[in-house]
């Protein structure tokens, strides 16, 4: 398999597990902050500092989902029910990325 082809199938996956995320079960709660944090991870420090995105890179949260974005990685304990809703629905357009950084990940393992 290509590493195209890698990151397609895993975006398929990715992408499946937002259409079936219960925002009622606190372990998928979890998981949608752990999507946030890597992400807010790829901006860069300026913008983790500004809480919002600035660089126009493709890396990390884009300008419109900056703001609320940072505010879920940044939420200290379990985020409400209605912050995941949110979440659920922006979180779902970066399944690339997060498809990426997990691949990425498992090569440093």
């Amino acid at each position: 398999m290509t590493p195209q082809q890698e990151i397609v199938a895993r975006h398929k996956i990715i992408r499946r597990w937002f259409d079936r995320c219960d925002v009622n079960k606190l372990e998928h709660r979890a998981a949608l902050k752990r999507a946030a944090e890597m992400l807010q991870s790829r901006q860069t420090h300026r913008e983790q500092n500004a809480g919002k995105t600035i660089e126009l890179n493709r890396r990390g949260f884009n300008g419109h989902d900056g703001g609320f974005g940072g505010r879920i990685a940044t939420w200290r304990g379990d985020i409400t029910i209605r912050m995941a809703v949110g979440a659920k629905s922006m979180l779902r357009k970066y399944a690339r990325q997060l498809a990426q950084m997990a691949i990425d990940h498992e090569k440093m393992v």
